[in-house]
């Protein structure tokens, strides 16, 4: 005689909730770049406008540079940042790109 398949409750597979990304979002790390980039020149700074043109001068942007890496650890700041990547939008992808390998 056949037994009937009984489930025991509480024994239910249950699907596994998405894992959370391994470092922050695009729009995270746009976010926190112009909040840093904000308080050094005392004014809003939007995500595509060139950092220079928002008023980061060198002095400044030695202090973003520098609080990037420190907010960022094993990420690559090269000095030419500010020219390579001039706005918040730019030099996030890029940190993004560099943080997957981190958070692997």
């Amino acid at each position: 005689m056949a037994e009937d398949a009984q489930t025991t409750p509480g024994t239910e597979v249950q699907a596994s909730p998405a894992a959370p990304p391994a470092g922050p979002t695009l729009e995270q790390l746009i976010e926190q770049i112009t909040d840093i980039a904000g308080t050094l020149v005392g004014d809003e700074v939007a995500s595509e406008t060139p950092l220079m043109d928002a008023g980061l001068d060198s002095l400044a942007a030695v202090e973003f540079q520098n609080m990037l890496a420190k907010d960022f650890q094993g990420t690559s700041m090269p000095s030419t940042m500010m020219f390579d990547f001039p706005t918040a939008k730019e030099i996030a992808t890029h940190l993004s790109t560099q943080l997957k390998g981190v958070h692997r």
